[in-house]
């Protein structure tokens, strides 16, 4: 990965990948700044709309691949998947437009989930396919100070032979959030809770 990678994702701009008006707005760059996008299949799509969210991804990012490919600058762009077993499945349904994916973000990732994505990992870079992804902190295991410390010293461990696919660590503010049961006004942001 270059070296100024992790600081290039700058402020991530999240979407539900139904969000088809992304690939006009990029094409005329009315989005000033992007930097980089999360299409999210996760948390933002309901269960029953999963399969029509992945038929929408994989058509915003066959457009962006045609779009590279007369020269457009793209912002990165990253799938937020649900599970190591979801992970699998997208590598596997958007091999055709996993050129134009700079990574993935691993929601919920925590102990329970940990050794399955990096198993993932470590398989698709032993194929020659490394992934870049950016596991994210967002449980009670993470929250709760009893088990925090421990777990943090666990993840950075089984993290480190995958070090060079891990572009960034992410922490799930707003997950963060319901889990203490701070609330905020939809006028405030996350960062004026002061998490």
């Amino acid at each position: 990965m270059a070296d100024d990678l992790p600081y290039r994702v700058g402020g991530l701009l999240y979407m539900p990948a139904f969000q088809t008006n992304i690939v006009p707005k990029i094409r005329d760059g009315s989005i000033p700044c992007l930097t980089s996008i999360a299409f999210c299949l996760e948390d933002a799509i309901r269960a029953s709309a999963l399969a029509a969210a992945e038929a929408s991804l994989h058509g915003i990012l066959a457009e962006l691949q045609a779009l590279a490919a007369q020269g457009t600058a793209l912002p990165l762009l990253f799938v937020r998947v649900r599970t190591p077993e979801h992970l699998a499945h997208v590598l596997e349904a958007f091999a055709d437009v996993r050129g134009i994916v700079t990574g993935f973000v691993l929601p919920k990732f925590d102990l329970g989930n940990a050794a399955d994505y990096l198993a993932i990992v470590q398989a698709e870079r032993a194929a020659g396919r490394r992934i870049l992804v950016m596991p994210t902190l967002e449980t009670m295991m993470i929250a709760a100070c009893d088990t925090r410390p421990s777990v943090l010293c666990k993840l950075h461990e089984m993290l480190a032979p995958v070090q060079d696919c891990v572009l960034n660590i992410r922490v799930g503010g707003n997950d963060f959030s319901n889990l203490y049961g701070l609330r905020r006004p939809a006028t405030a942001t996350i960062y004026d809770v002061g998490i």
